[in-house]
């Protein structure tokens, strides 16, 4: 019984990701990063960029030799998606949704270190709580480095809705 459950959730969630349905939230961080240091940056910061509708886009720029790491640090403006559900799942798990796009930043910069300067990498989330409300988390990130520590890089945060 568990096999058949888990083979239909997985065509489930593979018909999912190819429908065309827009997703009921979405977060954009776009990442700039220049003169890093040997152990990293002296000017991390992110701030609200714009606002499209349900989609809201950031900037983190991370600059000038220095010691901390360019990552998105905790949490950022508090949901507001005039969905409740949504609300409730973006407070629930800001910390997990957090750590995956830090990690999506760690892979860029990995696969940059390997002298893959440009690429993609997605990830999908899914637990009890998405399923039963028929919900996947997306995590998307796309680079173009310069060089192994130098470049642009998008991480983007969707629900989609199965």
């Amino acid at each position: 019984m568990k096999k058949i459950t888990l083979l239909i959730f997985t065509i489930i969630i593979a018909v999912s990701t190819l429908s065309s349905k827009p997703p009921k939230y979405k977060r954009v961080h776009e990442i700039d990063k220049w003169n890093r240091g040997l152990f990293g940056y002296n000017d991390v910061w992110t701030k609200e960029a714009y606002k499209v509708g349900k989609y809201t886009y950031y900037d983190l720029h991370c600059w000038h030799p220095g010691l901390i790491a360019c990552r998105l640090q905790g949490h950022l403006t508090p949901p507001n998606t005039n969905d409740p559900t949504i609300n409730q799942l973006l407070e629930k798990y800001d910390d997990l949704i957090n750590d995956i796009q830090n990690k999506m930043i760690e892979i860029a910069e990995e696969e940059a270190g390997n002298g893959n300067l440009t690429g993609t990498h997605t990830k999908k989330i899914s637990n009890e709580d998405l399923v039963r409300l028929n919900l996947l988390f997306v995590f998307y990130t796309k680079w173009d480095y310069v060089n192994e520590y130098d470049g642009k890089q998008t991480v983007e945060f969707s629900i989609i809705e199965l």
